[in-house]
């Protein structure tokens, strides 16, 4: 696992007030093609848990498992 995330990063979005900030994980595949640490990330998610996947060719994924606010 490699954090692409960097310190310098947060440090920016700290001076422009942000409240929240972003934490990027590079994560092996397993041979289901899923990053190998899903079925952990799973145990922590809410009940609007979201996947996100990046077109067809799947290059990236978004896991969201504790969102801060949901649309009605």
């Amino acid at each position: 696992m490699e954090i692409i995330t960097t310190w310098h990063e947060w440090e920016q979005w700290a001076d422009e007030d942000w409240s929240m900030f972003p934490l990027i994980i590079k994560s092996p595949k397993c041979s289901g093609e899923l990053p190998a640490s899903w079925e952990e990330a799973w145990q922590l998610a809410s009940e609007y848990s979201v996947v996100l996947e990046s077109g067809k060719g799947g290059r990236y994924t978004y896991l969201g498992l504790n969102p801060v606010s949901i649309l009605k």
